[in-house]
């Protein structure tokens, strides 16, 4: 039987092709390290490839101080029970998600906690517009939809690539903003879901 096209909470299109030289595997829970293969090289005739391991790098960093200050005041105004710790961690992971966006060369799909900090991020419309210029060159489309399942595999394989593209693209991941990985089957049903804010 066909299940037909997976919904999918939102999705970026008409990314930039992922390097060819960097593969990686999906991190740990606070994985702190990108790991990457370099091109092989002839070494006494032989080709030899080497794996180089890089700190991840925090995507806060990617933002002004004020502006997260801004994200993480209005995430917690919408949803009370965000502590500010994990609102501002909540920032982190979606501007990690955005970074993974320009580098991978496939649709990518946030969790739902995330795409809520991503909603917060593009009501300040002129601030988005101007960091999707100054770090990635274009913007970066909020494009909701339906994603085939046959195509892209359904939630929550689309969600592996996502972290995978995260940790590709040389950023932290806190898997408390990707939780559907360990979960057997998710319902993409937000106001239902372990993960949303609406759930302490």
């Amino acid at each position: 039987m066909d299940p037909g096209p997976t919904r999918q909470r939102s999705s970026v299109t008409g990314l930039k092709p992922r390097p060819a030289h960097q593969v990686g595997a999906r991190p740990k829970v606070g994985g702190a390290v990108s790991k990457c293969k370099q091109p092989s090289t002839s070494h006494g005739g032989k080709h030899v490839t080497t794996m180089q391991e890089h700190p991840a790098t925090d995507a806060r960093t990617l933002l002004s101080a004020e502006m997260r200050a801004t994200l993480v005041s209005n995430m917690i105004d919408k949803f009370p029970q965000l502590s500010e710790d994990k609102a501002d961690r909540g920032v982190g992971q979606m501007l990690a998600f955005l970074a993974a966006c320009n580098y991978a060369g496939r649709p990518l799909s946030p969790s739902p906690l995330v795409d809520d900090f991503w909603h917060a991020f593009l009501l300040h419309t002129k601030a988005y517009a101007e960091f999707c210029e100054q770090r990635f060159g274009r913007f970066l489309h909020h494009q909701p939809g339906f994603l085939d399942k046959e195509e892209h595999g359904g939630g929550k394989a689309l969600r592996a690539l996502t972290v995978d593209s995260i940790t590709l693209a040389g950023y932290e991941i806190d898997m408390e903003f990707w939780p559907e990985l360990d979960l057997a089957d998710c319902s993409q049903c937000h106001a239902n879901c372990s993960d949303s804010p609406n759930h302490p």
